[in-house]
């Protein structure tokens, strides 16, 4: 179960609303709207992947019954980062993915990156940061992305509750 308020790492309290009348009126800090009732479903999906595992956009899609650009797309704005750790949540074909509002391609598709080095991409503040999360709690990829050693991952996390 969610702590309303919990301090991470040394970092400011990171408020959770749970209860029903908390979350109708909570204004999302990224994005400046009403949290929706579909990005608290994500929300508390993406909090049960415990530390040390990852999940995939597509299996807290398919546990919601969505698709995986509905929960990248609440990811995207999450702003209970990283007490919701959507850190957690990479590509279904264990690419890294994106993070706080930045998405990276893999490497096949390279002409989408408008000219700029896949390894630039890859070490952008954001990526680097999500990366560097992952890292801390064992889960690692190689310079182009790709999680290391996937087939044989036991971090996999899929067993969500609703």
């Amino acid at each position: 179960m969610l702590n309303e308020c919990r301090k991470i790492n040394g970092l400011s309290e990171i408020y959770y609303p749970k209860t029903k009348k908390e979350r109708e009126n909570f204004i999302n800090s990224k994005s400046g709207k009403l949290i929706t009732k579909f990005q608290y479903k994500v929300y508390d999906l993406c909090s049960q992947i415990p530390e040390g595992y990852i999940s995939t956009y597509k299996l807290l899609a398919n546990a919601l019954k969505s698709s995986p650009r509905a929960v990248g797309g609440s990811l995207r704005v999450n702003p209970f980062s990283p007490f919701i750790p959507c850190h957690r949540v990479i590509a279904s074909n264990f690419f890294i993915g994106g993070f706080d509002g930045e998405w990276i391609v893999h490497q096949s598709h390279q002409s989408l990156l408008n000219n700029k080095k896949h390894e630039e991409i890859f070490n952008s503040n954001k990526i680097s940061r999500k990366r560097e999360l992952l890292e801390k709690e064992g889960i690692f990829f190689d310079n182009n992305g790709w999680l290391i050693d996937w087939q044989n991952s036991k971090r996999l996390f899929t067993d969500f509750h609703l």
